[in-house]
């Protein structure tokens, strides 16, 4: 790096008030549904476009190569947004580029050859493009290691912005293509891999956080420390919204996969307003360490805004579902209305699982959310596929639903303990 990211102006603690938790929680719950807003764009168009099997072409490369990323962070980017203000930037983001060279690098060259394998139901082209995604994957850690440091340290605005590069230039790629007519399987994994690599390097760029002098074991080994307990809970997390669709990727064919990646998408219209909350939420609480009744004051305030506004919106998608999806998606895709009935109320239940686990991380209980969030992946691991064979993408909905409540009664009761031991 050029020059140390810790040099990226701080908000100072006085700043951090209750009237600027309110602000930061509403830019990041905007910007959460200006991503599902682009993804509103994008999935009809490539549903119209692709049709129910070309969608799930798109989904068997894009989503396991996406999970990989996420499996490669070990929960770094968590630490560094927890260890933003009280360690150097430089040291804190030199530790994503090492642990990329490290681990990341020989889990992707252990990937590589069974690539062909696992795509034996998808065309040809999926094969190259899966494993493109695969090296791209490299990038994610140090571009979501930068973005957290920003969110560590107060830059709201700064990290919101540069998290939605990616899905607006995607957007707009694919409308192009769209409206000239263009517009393939090809083309379609090409946009997205285009969009992510260079919003990545992008971002790197900007911030001046490329690999260089700074790593210090030390810090290092705090970042792991706290990450590993992190990591469980957030790949648990992608487990119970995401693993589905790795799953079914062997199991079921392209079209009925493309029909569940819709329902799941749509389902998700509630995300944003749980992480939101939660990734606002955090920094607060840190700068306010120590208070224990002003951060359950703070948290009983986020829990009931993410409940009223998360149930408020999946009702009101339920009513509308059955005739408003195959009007914008096609109606081909009109199987998929029962499924995302069935995953409405388990993701207004992850929306507050997000909130308390927030809580919990912030308070240096992440081993605590880590355990809620395995226990719905267990659950998930081992149900998805029988459900599949009994039930089709109906009985996948149903476990991920189950997980997702699962998840939440777990980190509730767990925040409840905690704050009598407190």
């Amino acid at each position: 790096m050029s020059e140390p990211a810790g040099k990226i102006a701080s908000a100072s603690p006085a700043e951090m008030t209750e009237e600027r938790l309110r602000r930061d929680r509403l830019v990041t719950t905007v910007s959460g549904f200006a991503v599902f807003g682009l993804a509103f764009i994008t999935g009809p168009i490539l549903a119209r476009t692709l049709g129910t099997s070309g969608r799930g072409s798109v989904a068997a490369v894009i989503i396991p190569t996406q999970i990989l990323g996420w499996m490669l962070m070990f929960g770094i980017p968590q630490a560094t947004a927890y260890f933003a203000r009280v360690r150097d930037g430089r040291q804190l983001i030199m530790s994503s580029w090492v642990f990329t060279l490290i681990v990341g690098l020989p889990v992707v060259a252990l990937i590589w050859p069974f690539v062909p394998s696992l795509l034996t139901r998808y065309p040809p082209v999926t094969v190259g493009f899966f494993r493109a995604f695969l090296v791209a994957s490299l990038l994610v850690l140090p571009f979501t290691t930068t973005i957290d440091y920003l969110r560590g340290i107060g830059q709201t605005t700064a990290f919101n912005v540069f998290r939605l590069l990616q899905y607006v230039v995607n957007a707009v790629l694919l409308s192009v293509l769209f409206l000239t007519d263009r517009l393939d399987l090809r083309l379609a994994l090409l946009v997205a891999l285009v969009a992510n690599v260079g919003a990545w390097l992008l971002t790197i760029g900007v911030n001046r956080t490329w690999p260089g002098r700074g790593f210090r074991r030390s810090v290092f080994r705090e970042q792991l420390h706290y990450g590993g307990r992190v990591w469980i809970g957030t790949m648990s997390t992608m487990v119970i919204a995401r693993f589905d669709q790795v799953l079914m990727v062997g199991v079921v064919e392209p079209a009925a996969l493309g029909l569940y990646v819709v329902a799941a998408t749509v389902a998700q219209i509630t995300g944003p307003i749980g992480q939101g909350v939660a990734l606002s939420l955090l920094p607060h609480l840190r700068v306010n360490a120590g208070a224990s009744e002003q951060h359950e004051t703070m948290t009983r305030s986020a829990l009931r805004w993410t409940f009223l506004a998360s149930s408020g919106t999946a009702i009101a998608v339920a009513l509308t579902a059955p005739f408003l999806l195959p009007w914008v998606y096609g109606g081909s895709f009109s199987g998929a209305v029962v499924p995302l009935l069935i995953l409405l109320p388990g993701q207004v239940c992850l929306d507050m699982a997000n909130v308390v686990s927030a809580k919990l991380e912030a308070d240096n209980r992440p081993g605590k959310a880590s355990k809620g969030t395995a226990l719905g992946a267990v659950m998930t691991a081992i149900f998805v596929i029988p459900a599949v064979h009994l039930y089709g993408i109906e009985g996948a909905a149903f476990v991920t639903s189950a997980s997702q409540a699962l998840f939440l009664a777990y980190v509730w009761n767990a925040n409840r303990r905690a704050a009598r031991q407190s």
